[in-house]
């Protein structure tokens, strides 16, 4: 047997204020033919792990035979004597936990720092967490930022102010080094792309 990834189930914990915890999965291959598995486990069809105060619930666990493969095969989450080839992969998630409080009072940093630690897609957040969610005051230097959509956002400064703007797709614009909290008034997820100089002329003359 060759234990092919013992790791965290990205996507598997419900959204929320606090995030569910994450399901773990473990896939071994066989490397001789031959080779029974058997498995006794539950919560792949019903029961989930709910979320509270508002908090999204967790995702059921799985059982696949041979994963990502053409001959890829959803088993029962009860197996007896499976009888695998030379090569099959046998994979199991075990369930997430569910979120607890609202994925919009989630702070941005934080899911920042799920999607860069691959908790979490970028497809997931911009769907459970897109719309109408609301950053925390931050800092940042002098940037290019580009508009996949058309958008509207809200930014909350320092001293109370606010300024509302409306972006179109395509649109590319120039931003200047800021300390701002930004808001999405819209009902879509925000989709930028931003540039940040962390230094060099374009960035020096921002700070003036």
């Amino acid at each position: 047997l060759l234990l092919e990834e013992y790791g965290l189930v990205d996507d598997s914990g419900g959204a929320g204020r606090t995030r569910g915890g994450l399901g773990i999965a473990r896939q071994i291959r066989t490397l001789v033919a031959g080779t029974v598995f058997s498995a006794r486990s539950d919560s792949h069809t019903v029961g989930v792990a709910a979320g509270v105060l508002g908090g999204g619930d967790g995702r059921r666990a799985r059982l696949v035979r041979n994963p990502g493969r053409s001959d890829e095969q959803l088993l029962f989450s009860k197996v007896a004597r499976l009888e695998l080839n030379a090569g099959d992969s046998v994979r199991i998630e075990t369930p997430g936990a569910g979120g607890c409080g609202l994925a919009a009072d989630r702070p941005a940093e934080s899911l920042q720092r799920d999607i860069r630690d691959g908790y979490v897609t970028v497809d997931q957040a911009r769907a459970q967490y897109g719309a109408h969610e609301k950053g925390v005051m931050h800092s940042h230097p002098a940037a290019v930022v580009v508009s996949l959509a058309d958008q509207d956002v809200k930014f909350t400064l320092p001293g109370g102010k606010t300024a509302e703007r409306h972006m179109k797709a395509g649109e590319v614009t120039w931003e200047a080094a800021a300390t701002h909290l930004p808001e999405n008034t819209g009902d879509k997820p925000l989709d930028v792309i931003l540039v940040e100089l962390k230094g060099g002329r374009g960035a020096a003359k921002a700070k003036k």
